[in-house]
């Protein structure tokens, strides 16, 4: 990254460089190390503790807010969950937006994911009312911790159309990966931060490269789009679509590719060999080639279609492959940034691999930044406020009235998981496609609705 240089004055003191602006900083970062940013983020290491440190303390403007209210109004202190909560409502003020937090709401914020990153260390201590635990923020939490939340919340501050919790969805996984939801979007934002302006990628190839299983994939895609930070386009499955699979995989993994002379087959051979075990199908030969186009941009489509072809047909021939010709009325889906957030999500991958890697001037720059909105109470309010409409647990209904809801729009039509839940948060309650998954089958269960499909779809309607 750019060094920025301490300079002295004449009495000979140390002046820092005016860090009041991430993006000054930012600007003055060259095309190359911007690139570098983009590629290295991708670093397992560095991709996961930043991930990490995204489901710790900067997925929802409440947790970001607790963790840097713990940190410099904690001034170092053993802190309990009740000071913890205390602090939460002191930022805010008797007015603010979410006084009225469950008691133990912030409290869980340093126990279920500040701790267990080692943000903050947990220790024992005895009280009027015996022994509790109590929470200190740790070395790490302060130098990266700090400067993660107050880069987090300006971001929020400058971009008020997405919440941190729209961006980064929750913290809990059902991924059997163990992966988090926040490491699969940012995994997703940085793929995409790597195309060519202008070019886009299908989603079974974001998949492979985010290297995430399709349908975790699309469903991320699904809400990114929904708040403006990518952009999709569908087009129709081309008739000669084929399905490739491998049938000597032994042979096939280590088939010698030096008689293969160029790019192309290497790219064919790595594609094929990953697709099934990235995304969870076989290789599909118009996903093939839009990945060989990616990767090839010099060639033409149609040299790149003719020579894919001849490849998987070669291989097919000498018995490692099986491809099965397939009509489908599948639409393939195209991905890239929307343009008007391309600024925020560039300066986002070069934020946060600058404060992963130490960057002093990055470090600096975000624990002021924290430091200036926690000592503004419009500014933490209209963060608070943004948080709160946008979290699905303060925005909860009753499981009677969730129902109803369901069955209200459904009563002008039937309608499948994602138009029910675009049409919940039409009526201002942000709600995740999985909670309304969970009514439907509620509704199944007692018999208010019956379900039908369509091209694999389920459409749900009243009885």
């Amino acid at each position: 990254m750019t060094e920025h240089n301490e300079k002295q004055s004449s009495a000979g003191e140390v002046v820092l460089p005016d860090t009041s602006d991430l993006r000054q900083i930012a600007a003055e970062a060259s095309p190359a190390e911007r690139q570098i940013a983009s590629e290295h983020i991708i670093d397992e290491l560095l991709l996961n503790d930043a991930a990490r440190m995204i489901a710790t303390v900067a997925n929802n403007e409440a947790k970001t807010l607790t963790f840097a209210a713990m940190t410099l109004r904690g001034e170092g202190q053993a802190l309990s969950k009740r000071q913890i909560y205390n602090h939460f409502l002191d930022i805010q003020g008797e007015d603010g937006p979410w006084t009225d937090i469950g008691h133990r709401v912030p409290g869980q914020y340093a126990s279920d994911t500040f701790e267990p990153i080692g943000a903050v260390v947990k220790s024992r201590e005895m009280g009027r009312q015996g022994p509790s635990d109590h929470f200190t923020v740790t070395h790490y939490g302060e130098r990266i911790g700090l400067a993660f939340s107050g880069m987090m919340l300006d971001l929020s501050i400058r971009y008020p159309e997405v919440s941190l919790y729209e961006m980064f969805s929750k913290t809990g996984t059902a991924s059997e990966t163990g992966v988090r939801g926040p490491a699969n979007r940012l995994k997703i934002i940085q793929t995409l931060t790597q195309l060519e302006p202008g070019r886009t990628i299908s989603s079974t190839n974001l998949s492979y490269e985010a290297d995430q299983h399709h349908s975790i994939a699309v469903g991320h895609v699904r809400d990114l789009e929904a708040i403006g930070i990518i952009e999709t386009k569908r087009m129709q499955r081309r008739e000669s679509d084929k399905a490739i699979t491998i049938i000597q995989p032994e042979n096939f993994t280590n088939m010698d590719l030096r008689p293969w002379k160029g790019q192309t087959p290497t790219l064919v051979h790595e594609y094929i060999q990953n697709s099934l075990e990235k995304t969870g199908e076989p290789a599909r030969i118009e996903d093939l080639i839009d990945f060989v186009k990616e990767h090839t941009p010099d060639r033409s489509e149609e040299w790149i279609r003719e020579q894919t072809h001849y490849i998987v047909r070669q291989w097919e021939l000498a018995g490692l492959l099986q491809a099965h010709s397939e009509f489908s009325n599948e639409q393939r889906t195209y991905i890239k940034i929307n343009p008007n957030s391309l600024e925020m999500v560039q300066e986002l991958i070069l934020a946060v691999q600058a404060i992963m890697e130490g960057d002093q001037s990055y470090l600096d720059w975000g624990e002021d930044r924290a430091r200036e909105i926690l000592n503004d109470p419009q500014l933490v309010n209209q963060l608070l406020l943004k948080g709160r409409e946008a979290s699905p647990y303060a925005n909860r209904e009753s499981t009677a009235d969730f129902e109803e809801r369901v069955l209200g729009l459904l009563s002008d039509g039937e309608k499948n998981a994602n138009q029910l839940t675009a049409g919940v948060e039409s009526q201002g309650k942000p709600i995740s496609r999985a909670s309304v998954q969970r009514i439907t089958r509620s509704l199944l269960e007692k018999g208010k609705i019956e379900a039908v499909k369509k091209a694999g779809v389920s459409f749900y309607r009243t009885k």
